[in-house]
């Protein structure tokens, strides 16, 4: 085992981006923890070699693969530039509204040299055609974005993992370059819609779905908390327990058909693979074939099999093929509850195994059914909540670290929840066999059957959500006054989280739904809070970016605001509270939010036009948040009492047509410093020079989250503390007036720059 467990060591960290350290270190590394367990079999000096040797064999080889995939397509050019690029699909894959392929270009025509071959990823909002098709496509070329936010998912080395240097972003005009015919539903789809005879459309059928096939997609928010707060969101995963047994099931099958014992376990195999295949091979299904596979193997060349080293060597095969697996929480939950169940487990269950049992000196015979019948229940509950408590003991940091919760409940929930699972994952596998033999009869009384075991498994977890004690949510410390975090999104989408003392953030704007849940979401989480108190809505989150609020379900309590401009909000969001001039949102005793515009009954046909302004009073100090209004909002707030507009800080976006931010607001506003967002790459770049021209004499200190990733504003006191969060440059800012002085004249301050 540990041999085992060091190569797996050693191949991730020979495919660090600095190959050269990684392989000395990783070589260095699995020798040592290879040679060491054997230092007390020194009479046998053979097979510490053997160790030593395969160990460095499987680096090196690793190293290899690795550079292989990785390093043969080229690199991206260092700043964006327009091209022409021909080369085959490689992969594609369609979601609900857009399609996402990778291309292996063979040409490049662009006015800088930029060598082919390269790999790159696109998006489009039509189909791709099938792979290995040519295609032509117009664009800018660009390296992956790097995680730039607080809790971001980390796109750029998630995608040179799989050996993708490069980012194609196709104008909405030129996006049918390529043929738009649809592709053929493929086999996966075809086995989804085979699960479920007749496709039903309702809450018991997602949970059919999340069972059988890991597809938490139709899962309704309340439904993805229920189960995470009962402890047993991981019979979502396809795991063990599926592949398992489905193997069992094809093995007996094989069996009543007379097929000897050999041929009948031969034939488990290929089929645990298809199915992991088949629900788009998640680590924990591939972990559970191979594993199979190999017991299989094992059992067949008359060998014992350990289930430790099955599970280190079903690792090492998935980390072999892709190393950024091990950093995937899917892969560590899968492997460290399959570790926890199996060591922690099953010692608790060996202690306790002895006391269950009748006197060993009576017969079992002479037993009666109802002792016999105590003895096996009292074994299952016993072997169930040891498997459990192995479980959450193995994979609490894990869940402490991604979500901040740790979840007793789980210890019920598992025991109630694993006999229906067990149900519905056979009644799925029957419905897909009646299916294939056109016995629709069947197949829909089997689904019937299916969704009322789905509606009966959503009721026990949300029973076992709410045990008392059953969820504990881990808590961060609170800061000390205020904290506020200006997100960098790549499409400059206007967003922006407050965070206060003892209560849960504040949310203004939200911007793009796959932006949300990659970026603020997992920022959310991460801070201890699912979702905001209060939630501030406004055109440039609803219409602009093209998604009304699609994001996590608000709790009890929270509220949700719109601005009166935008109307379309208003329709989606028809419980929400209205906003116009002059209203204030009291937060603390000593912060409130301020709308400065739009004036009530306002209405105008730009988007530009229709922006929300707010600004954040939190102590002395004020946050004027522009986000991306245009000329009009601006003069409007200008002519309404530009005497009040006093800001220390201002967060400009970028309007569509207009510059961010205006000479006679600046006059008015006298910031100490400006947070300007990334722009988009449609802006001109003749409008960013008449912005930095503006910047320039404004006098204020810039800071551009292009290049310092999002803004941290931290306020405690008398001091404001700005960070970025890619950069690590800070600016510190102090006042000494107090707040009568605000209406005539800007606060005296010092700003210092540290590198």
């Amino acid at each position: 085992m540990l041999p085992t467990l060091a190569a797996v060591a050693g191949i991730t960290a020979s495919q660090t981006n600095t190959p050269t350290v990684g392989v000395v270190l990783a070589t260095l590394a699995v020798l040592a923890a290879c040679y060491l367990p054997s230092i007390r079999n020194a009479r046998r000096p053979r097979k510490v070699t053997h160790r030593v040797a395969l160990a460095a064999l499987m680096v090196v080889a690793a190293h290899l693969w690795h550079s292989h995939r990785i390093h043969v397509h080229g690199e991206a050019p260092a700043h964006p530039h327009h091209v022409t690029i021909h080369g085959t699909i490689a992969s594609s894959k369609t979601y609900s509204w857009r399609s996402e392929a990778v291309i292996d270009v063979s040409e490049i025509e662009s006015t800088a040299p930029i060598n082919a071959p390269l790999r790159l990823i696109t998006t489009s909002t039509s189909p791709f055609p099938a792979n290995g098709s040519p295609i032509t496509l117009e664009g800018t070329l660009t390296s992956p974005a790097a995680a730039r936010n607080p809790g971001e998912f980390d796109h750029r080395t998630f995608l040179r993992s799989r050996g993708i240097r490069a980012e194609l972003l196709v104008p909405h005009h030129l996006r049918n370059l390529h043929p738009t015919t649809p592709k053929p539903p493929s086999w996966r789809d075809h086995t989804k819609d085979l699960v479920l005879h007749g496709n039903p459309q309702s809450p018991a059928a997602a949970v059919v779905r999340a069972t059988l096939l890991g597809d938490r997609s139709s899962l309704t928010p309340d439904q993805l908390t229920t189960f995470r707060h009962a402890g047993v969101f991981h019979l979502f995963a396809v795991s063990g327990l599926h592949v398992g047994l489905l193997g069992v099931l094809v093995t007996t099958a094989a069996r009543l058909l007379k097929a000897p014992l050999k041929l009948s376990l031969i034939l488990a195999p290929p089929a645990m693979f298809i199915y992991a295949l088949a629900v788009g091979s998640p680590p924990s299904a591939m972990r559970a074939a191979w594993m199979g596979t190999i017991g299989i193997t094992i059992f067949l060349i008359d060998r014992k099999v350990r289930v430790t080293n099955l599970i280190c060597i079903a690792a090492l095969l998935l980390l072999i093929n892709d190393s950024y697996l091990l950093f995937q929480p899917a892969f560590q939950f899968s492997f460290s509850a399959l570790l926890g169940l199996v060591i922690v487990g099953s010692s608790l269950y060996q202690k306790l195994d002895s006391t269950l049992d009748h006197d060993p000196f009576i017969p079992k015979r002479l037993l009666t059914r109802t002792q016999r019948a105590t003895t096996v229940t009292s074994k299952f509950l016993a072997g169930n909540a040891c498997a459990s408590l192995g479980a959450i003991a193995a994979t609490a940091p894990f869940s402490i670290h991604y979500f901040n919760l740790v979840t007793p409940a789980s210890i019920v929930g598992n025991l109630l929840l694993w006999p229906l699972t067990l149900a519905i994952i056979s009644c799925g596998l029957a419905t897909v066999l009646a299916s294939i033999a056109h016995l629709h009869f069947i197949a829909a009384g089997l689904t019937s059957l299916n969704l009322m075991l789905g509606g009966l498994a959503e009721r026990v977890a949300t029973q076992c959500a709410q045990l008392p004690g059953g969820s504990l949510t881990i808590t961060h410390d609170p800061p000390e006054t205020a904290r506020l975090t200006i997100y960098d999104l790549d499409d400059a989408a206007c967003s922006t989280l407050l965070e206060l003392p003892d209560q849960r953030p504040l949310a203004v704007g939200s911007g793009r739904t796959d932006m949300w849940r990659y970026t603020i979401q997992r920022h959310l989480t991460q801070i201890s809070h699912n979702t905001p108190a209060n939630w501030i809505v406004h055109h440039d989150s609803v219409t602009h970016n093209g998604y009304a609020l699609t994001h996590p379900a608000k709790p009890d309590g929270s509220t949700t605001y719109v601005s009166e401009a935008s109307t379309i909000a208003q329709l989606t969001l028809p419980d929400a509270h209205p906003l116009a001039r002059g209203h204030h949102i009291p937060l603390t005793p000593n912060t409130s939010l301020e709308i400065l515009f739009p004036p009530a009954g306002f209405s105008a046909a730009r988007q530009d036009d229709r922006q929300l302004i707010t600004r954040v009073h939190c102590g002395n100090w004020r946050i004027l948040l522009l986000d991306a209004a245009g000329f009009l909002p601006c003069a409007t707030v200008l002519a309404h009492a530009p005497e009040t507009l006093r800001a220390d800080i201002v967060v400009g976006g970028w309007p569509n047509h207009d510059v961010p931010l205006t000479s006679a607001l600046l006059h008015y506003i006298k910031p100490k410093a400006i947070i300007l967002r990334s722009p988009p790459i449609s802006i001109p770049h003749a409008r960013q020079r008449k912005l930095n021209q503006l910047l320039e004499q404004s006098g204020a200190t810039i800071i551009r989250l292009r290049d310092h990733g999002a803004a941290i504003i931290e306020i405690d006191g008398q001091s404001l503390r700005v960070t970025g969060h890619v950069s690590g440059h800070h600016w510190e800012f102090n006042q000494s007036a107090d707040a009568s002085d605000r209406s005539s004249s800007p606060y005296p301050a010092t700003a210092v720059q540290n590198q």
